[in-house]
């Protein structure tokens, strides 16, 4: 078949139609799209850039046209502000490694204007058959306004880093200094009350010692809420001495029924104990269990008039519990987080009424919380309250060594402090 034969010629202009026709819809494709394209050569040698390409490095084509990855003009630099070296770039390593390399930030400098535009970039390497290649096409989006977020965001959560360190350190040094003023107003009115105990003794006057009496009540009372604040301020700042021993809790239990039912006389109350068979050995802090206990049954006894009060202690392998119960007129449910924050409880008539401080239920829940447990109320107005303490039956290795356990309440509260 010779060279001028019309079929041969028909089919080479055909082939050649479609080329051109396949050309002309691959420069459309490329042109249209909204991510830059640059193809480049073996020894990664600019051979096409698309118009987009073209906006976001803010040069021309002839400008681009003999470039490589390796021209020493570019100045790139990586997402920490160092350099970014040639032999390192996305084209160069799918040159050298004929893998793609993929989503690649780089931020280049753009002299023309002065700027940095950052860049995401992937390099995927084309292939004969042969194992040859052919080219490199690089894509990327311009990622700029995404940086400037990152970069706002990262500041905004260093300087909520900051503030956050800055409002525990205060809380800290508030905790402190209120344990340190407890201490210092503790030795005065301790000496108040030993003065007017002695003046007591040598007074006939019935109406010189009743003022006495009163000034000692009133001092005594002021030395337990100095007692209160002490103790919440050694809680909150990490500094109670914890002695954990194996205990028994049906004796613990017993113990306290005692105190219990001298409390309860005061207001007609009638108390009933119950603890369940088998609970084994408890190992805990046995002085501040009986401290929230107390606490718990002096509640009870104080706002339940001739009702009922009961402790039920029982357990499980892996922890025990503790519940007083009481017939009194119960709180209602949008009290029942609140009662535990310090100087709060449920009606303010009740503070003159009963001389309570408002934080003993506030230690109390401190105390579950570095015993490793739990305290939370239940109750409806007018069927009484119940209050619960969990406690583990051993301390994890944190408690054990001198540490508070992060409970998730726990945390929530230290959050509360810093927002109040």
């Amino acid at each position: 078949m010779s060279p001028s034969d019309p079929l041969l010629a028909d089919k080479l202009g055909a082939l050649q139609l479609a080329l051109a026709d396949s050309e002309g819809r691959f420069a459309a494709l490329i042109e249209g799209l909204s991510v830059g394209v640059v193809i480049q050569g073996p020894q990664s040698e600019i051979l096409l850039a698309n118009p987009k390409a073209l906006e976001l490095l803010d040069m021309t084509a002839d400008q681009l046209a003999g470039k490589s990855s390796l021209d020493p003009s570019w100045n790139i630099v990586r997402e920490d502000g160092e350099p970014f070296h040639g032999e390192d770039r996305p084209v160069m390593q799918a040159v050298k490694t004929r893998q793609p390399v993929r989503d690649v930030t780089m931020g280049i400098f753009r002299p023309s204007r002065g700027d940095r535009v950052w860049l995401l970039v992937s390099a995927v390497p084309q292939m004969r058959g042969t194992g040859e290649l052919i080219q490199v096409v690089a894509t990327f989006t311009d990622i700029t306004s995404r940086k400037a977020i990152e970069h706002h965001l990262a500041h905004q959560q260093q300087e909520l880093a900051q503030a956050r360190d800055a409002a525990l350190a205060a809380s800290r040094a508030k905790s402190l200094f209120l344990g340190n003023m407890s201490h210092e107003l503790r030795t005065p009115l301790n000496a108040i009350i030993g003065f007017t105990e002695l003046v007591l003794d040598d007074l006939s006057s019935p109406t010189v010692a009743e003022d006495l009496q009163q000034v000692r009540r009133s001092a005594e009372h002021l030395l337990r809420l100095l007692e209160d604040v002490l103790e919440i301020t050694r809680v909150d700042a990490d500094r109670l001495d914890l002695e954990w021993r194996p205990c028994n809790p049906r004796k613990l239990a017993g113990d306290l029924g005692e105190v219990a039912n001298l409390l309860c006389q005061r207001n007609q109350n009638s108390f009933q104990l119950t603890v369940a068979p088998d609970l084994g050995e408890l190992t805990t802090d046995p002085r501040r269990v009986r401290q929230i206990l107390f606490n718990l049954l002096g509640n009870a006894g104080k706002f339940c008039k001739g009702g009922e009060i009961a402790l039920n202690v029982r357990g499980d392998d892996v922890s025990v519990s503790f519940t007083v119960r009481d017939t009194g007129p119960g709180i209602p449910i949008d009290h029942l987080e609140a009662i535990f924050e310090p100087f709060t409880q449920v009606e303010a008539s009740r503070v003159r009424g009963d001389e309570g401080t408002g934080l003993g239920l506030a230690i109390s829940r401190r105390l579950a919380w570095a015993l490793g447990g739990q305290l939370w109320a239940e109750s409806r107005p007018g069927h009484g309250s119940t209050f619960c303490l969990t406690l583990p039956r051993r301390p994890s290795a944190a408690s054990a060594a001198g540490g508070q356990p992060e409970s998730t309440q726990k945390r929530q509260h230290h959050a509360q402090l810093l927002l109040n």
